[in-house]
């Protein structure tokens, strides 16, 4: 429409348009602009520009403020410095003792009194956020046998800790979130946390799982679980194991690399698959359309029903808030009742910032976070 202006034509009406939008993977680049020139040199509109004359690859990354940024006063500060370093131990050593200004995660065990102290005298502060890493859980083959048994995922969904899955594989760092976002197009945690699988105590439902699976398994059932082979969905996958174990069920972690797991995983070749996706937008329309429509492109679940296809096509289209949301909530039950997968607890994470660091944003997702162009300091 003018030199910062465009315009987007849509066939229907489409509410998160915005989102999509506003993502890191969204960034405007000059008309003509193909991949073999951005391998060169970086393209983009944003708020500070590389500088690669004081940046050292692998190490750290200094950003300038953009002269040229389309946002009038923006921004704020003159410059950014991404520190690169490996392991949770080194980011927060080097945060604690002051080398950074931001950091990243919840602290680990040694450090949490530290961290816990420093806010309470408010020389830091915390932005505590999910990770938005759903769906997350035990995908469960539905379109063959044993799995195609609702009752087996049932008494799958209904035997997994979900406080024991916290603290094991989260580090205690987590929430329950049943297919959408907690508080936001899904269900709240403290309704999660009343549902079969997540209520405590744990002892009645994981007795009720075991009488079922005795009842169609009098000799036990084995299985194979496709795990990934990284350190975080190992650590899943075994603790996963040795729940069902306690339930009758024999599995056999099976490590893949991940260019295998995803084969697989499209192909629908594994009975049992431990994993977490996680979501770009966090819309509705990436959730359903992805990972629950029939052929979605993520679709690696195998699930299919018409009733979730068309109600798609029709939540995609609703504006109105109110009512998208209650159309997303009917999807969802529907979804939650077939059991594709035993969803699990989702994880946070945490924007960690000393007190003089000011306006630090979240932004919509994990994908947007990054946009610091309103931080300012207080101390100078």
């Amino acid at each position: 429409m003018d030199a910062l202006t465009f315009k987007v034509h849509l066939i229907q009406p489409f509410s998160s348009l915005a989102n999509l939008l506003a993502i890191g993977f969204s960034g405007i680049i000059p008309e003509g602009i193909v991949t073999n020139d951005m391998l060169k040199r970086p393209y983009g509109s944003g708020p500070f520009k590389v500088d690669f004359k004081t940046s050292q690859r692998a190490a750290l990354w200094n950003f300038v403020r953009n002269p040229d940024y389309f946002k009038p006063g923006l921004p704020y500060l003159d410059g950014w410095t991404f520190v690169l370093m490996d392991g949770t131990a080194i980011v927060q050593a080097a945060f604690l003792t002051r080398k950074i200004d931001v950091g990243g995660g919840h602290p680990t065990e040694d450090n949490k009194a530290i961290y816990e102290k420093k806010v309470a005298s408010g020389e830091i502060y915390r932005l505590i956020y999910s990770s938005d890493c759903r769906p997350q859980g035990l995908v469960m083959n539905s379109t063959k046998p044993p799995f195609n048994d609702l009752k087996l995922r049932q008494a799958v969904n209904l035997g997994i800790d979900r406080e024991a899955y916290t603290t094991v594989v989260h580090d205690g760092y987590a929430q329950p979130e049943i297919i959408g976002d907690a508080g936001g197009w899904g269900m709240t945690v403290e309704e999660a946390r009343k549902l079969p699988g997540f209520r405590q105590p744990h002892t009645a439902d994981q007795e009720e799982a075991k009488r079922v699976i005795r009842e169609l398994y009098p000799s036990g059932l084995d299985v194979k679980m496709m795990t990934r082979n990284s350190s975080g969905y190992m650590r899943q996958g075994e603790m996963i194991a040795g729940e069902l174990r306690k339930l009758g069920i024999n599995v056999t972690v099976d490590p893949q690399d991940t260019s295998v797991v995803f084969g697989r995983a499209e192909k629908l070749d594994y009975t049992l698959w431990n994993y977490w996706f996680c979501q770009t937008t966090n819309t509705p329309e990436e959730l359903i359309g992805s990972y629950f429509i029939t052929g979605g492109s993520r679709n690696w679940m195998g699930y299919s029903n018409p009733v979730i296809d068309k109600g798609y096509l029709d939540m995609a289209a609703i504006s109105d808030p109110v009512q998208k949301k209650k159309k997303m909530t009917e999807m969802i039950d529907t979804i939650y009742a077939f059991l594709p997968y035993a969803p699990l607890t989702v994880h946070t994470t945490s924007r960690n910032a000393y007190s003089f660091v000011q306006d630090l944003p979240l932004g919509i997702t994990q994908y947007s976070r990054e946009k610091n162009e309103l931080i300012w300091r207080s101390d100078i």
